[in-house]
């Protein structure tokens, strides 16, 4: 039984926070910016980082695993979102929605109209990862080859698009960026990077990282689904190498949580989000006169406490369960 990596909990768990504090109404487009700049890396980072030395792993096994890992939390998600969405939408409640609900759920990405547009992250990230896990048994040469090509498609294909709302199956353009970081935290693993950033001679390069990465998001402010050019990739992986460093040996409790829990508090917090606005809820935080920053992060917290319920319960029932 493989041993759990807790660093990559750690990175996942803020990561996650990272993610619904991003998608808080009324917060300020530069918070936004940062955030976006590599958070969705982040996460497809640790996937690769993952994925390094399970080349042996059968490919069939691993891919129904994953199906079932990722898009049964997914249609559960997406049909909860559409009842929450007809709920509070009176004029949603009508055939055409319906049938509109059925075709996001094929086609994922723009075509899902339910009010939680981050599960297109969840599709994507199912190809990507079989996708990468089949380039790992070619050896590190063909990884390697495919996470440049990735780089080097990233732009050119988004770029082909006709205009940048096009709609497209399961996020497909995404899956070159995808490969790329994938293939970052591959190598990041087998070269050992996390031990070389721990050294204490690395302080100065993280820390130049961490600010060329800044200074990048707000020159070049992008997001995985819209790589318009390569400065976009290369400010992901100097805010990674930063963010990284920060995070390197956190062993909080509430964060390794989260990061064990990832997938249900994307799936689920951006409807949260949805019902908090529609019920003027997220007015009462605002109300409290506490800063911008401070409305973010206390709204952050209830929305990733809410997400996570249906775990809390889950749990709790296995726990009884076993006595």
């Amino acid at each position: 039984m493989n041993k759990r990596n807790f660093d990559i909990d750690a990175l996942k768990g803020v990561g996650i926070f990272l993610v619904v504090l991003g998608h808080i109404p009324d917060l300020s487009g530069e918070i936004y910016k940062y955030i976006y700049s590599f958070h969705m890396p982040l996460f497809l980072f640790c996937s690769g980082y993952l994925l390094y030395g399970k080349s042996t792993v059968d490919l069939k096994k691993y891919s129904l695993a994953s199906f079932k890992k990722i898009m049964i939390p997914f249609y559960m998600a997406y049909t909860i979102s559409y009842i929450v969405t007809i709920y509070f939408s009176e004029e949603k409640r009508s055939l055409a929605f319906f049938l509109e609900f059925l075709k996001g759920g094929l086609l994922g990405s723009h075509w899902m109209q339910v009010n939680n547009f981050a599960l297109w992250y969840l599709p994507m990230f199912l190809i990507s990862s079989i996708i990468f896990r089949y380039v790992c048994t070619k050896g590190d040469k063909m990884v390697l080859f495919v996470g440049i090509m990735g780089f080097l498609l990233s732009p050119i294909v988004y770029n082909l698009l006709t205009n940048p709302d096009e709609k497209v199956l399961w996020s497909a353009n995404v899956i070159f960026p995808a490969l790329f970081f994938m293939m970052v935290g591959y190598f990041f693993n087998k070269y050992t990077i996390f031990n070389k950033i721990m050294n204490p001679k690395a302080t100065l390069p993280m820390i130049v990282s961490g600010g060329l990465g800044l200074y990048l998001a707000f020159k070049y402010p992008s997001e995985i689904l819209y790589v318009e050019n390569y400065w976009y990739l290369i400010c992901a992986v100097l805010s990674l190498l930063f963010f990284i460093w920060i995070v390197l040996g956190n062993k909080n409790k509430p964060i390794l949580y989260l990061g064990k829990n990832s997938m249900n508090i994307l799936s689920y917090h951006l409807i949260i989000i949805y019902i908090f606005e529609s019920t003027h809820l997220n007015q009462l935080y605002i109300n409290l006169g506490v800063t911008e920053i401070i409305y973010g992060l206390a709204l952050t917290v209830t929305i990733i406490f809410i997400s996570l319920i249906p775990t809390f319960i889950k749990n709790k029932v296995s726990r009884e369960a076993l006595k």
